[in-house]
């Protein structure tokens, strides 16, 4: 499932011309041209040759900072806005992209500060500054700091979805879902097309068992973004589970998997359709899919074991259980099934090991078989 996870930032790149000469300010076009073009290595060269002919160009040492972030160089890029701003004090710019820096780097508490710098010094973008340093807050989970400045910044910019999603999500750290939907809602209603508003409020709707209203909201959802694959999951998956309607749940995810080919949980999830009408084959051909495509999830190989179990495949589906308990060391269903298996195979150690640990890891049945089974085997 999708969690509340949304940083944006906006921001803006202000070149001062300043007694600069006119090669100088070439210079500094070609650089930003490249910038903009995301060739960053040459934007590199040129501003580190700019910086050698002009060694307080504040301009220079900005967007060499902005280079050296988006090549993921942090420390560097917070180096050249540090300078930036100790070449000209009330340099907005260089304050917002430290600030973003500082952020990317999990300084939270310092960019909360670079953002409070820029609000000191502007009349302008105050939405953005609001809304950047409303975010830092929230990463330290400073929930109702963050409230605060959110709704700062839907006042200046009531057409900001983001900022009302973000409120929601502080809301939600509050504990206040009813607040949370709200801001949502004030979010979709900002731009009806915002995804992730959506998406947040049926999140919320479904945690709180209300699946009626979480479709209504997924539904909405596509009728803005109708090519979005997860929509038609999450449609399936509550069709699924909370309808209990397998038609409707299988039409979904086969549009999912139209929409998106390498979507791995939409193949999962109809694999567990087929596993309910006991198509075990097919259910493991979409569990093998859904591995080959996200081959992380522990689910995916457990999901497949129990289907090559179902089809007597023991040896494979010892396989994958194992392969689910590589990835999980707690996962008890792979574990207690791995241990019945060994057990069918006649290796009645290893079952005993994984009935066992079954057992540590909340599966109860599992200490009747190792009663039944593993003389000697305690917990």
């Amino acid at each position: 499932m999708p969690t509340w996870k949304k940083y944006g930032f906006l921001f803006t790149l202000l070149f001062f011309a300043r007694d600069l000469s006119a090669q100088q300010n070439d210079m500094l076009g070609q650089a930003a041209y490249l910038y903009r073009n995301r060739a960053y290595a040459m934007a590199l060269q040129t501003l580190d040759k700019a910086v050698a002919s002009n060694p307080e160009w504040a301009e220079a040492y900005n967007l060499r900072g902005l280079t050296l972030k988006a090549m993921g160089n942090l420390n560097m890029a917070i180096q050249d806005f540090s300078k930036a701003i100790s070449l000209f004090v009330r340099y907005i710019d260089a304050y917002n992209n430290r600030g973003m820096s500082y952020f990317l780097q999990g300084e939270y508490e310092k960019a909360v500060e670079d953002y409070g710098h820029c609000l000191d010094l502007s009349r302008g973008n105050r939405d953005v500054y609001f809304f950047n340093r409303a975010n830092a807050e929230l990463a330290e989970r400073l929930y109702q700091d963050a409230i605060n400045d959110f709704t700062a910044a839907v006042k200046v910019n009531p057409g900001m979805p983001e900022a009302f999603n973000n409120r929601g999500r502080a809301r939600l750290g509050q504990l206040d879902t009813a607040g949370a939907l709200a801001d949502f809602q004030n979010a979709v209603d900002a731009q009806p097309s915002y995804l992730e508003g959506y998406m947040n409020m049926a999140i919320l709707q479904e945690a709180r068992g209300d699946c009626e209203h979480a479709l209504i909201t997924y539904r909405k959802l596509l009728r803005w973004n109708p090519g979005y694959a997860r929509g038609y999951l999450e449609i399936g998956a509550l069709e699924q589970e909370c309808d209990g309607d397998a038609k409707e749940a299988l039409k979904n995810y086969n549009k999912a998997i139209e929409l998106d080919p390498d979507f791995g949980e939409a193949f999962n999830n109809r694999g567990t359709l087929e596993m309910h009408d006991k198509d075990f084959k097919k259910a493991a051909r979409d569990f093998g899919r859904a591995i080959a495509l996200t081959s992380l999830n522990p689910d995916f190989y457990y999901n497949r074991g129990m289907a090559l179990k179902a089809l007597d495949k023991k040896e494979s589906a010892i396989r994958d259980f194992t392969a689910a308990i590589g990835l999980d060391s707690t996962y008890a269903p792979a574990l207690y099934n791995r241990a019945l298996l060994h057990m069918a195979t006649g290796h009645i150690p290893d079952a005993c090991v994984d009935f066992q640990a079954a057992l540590r890891h909340g599966v109860s049945q599992a200490a009747d078989d190792l009663k039944r089974n593993c003389t000697g085997s305690r917990e």
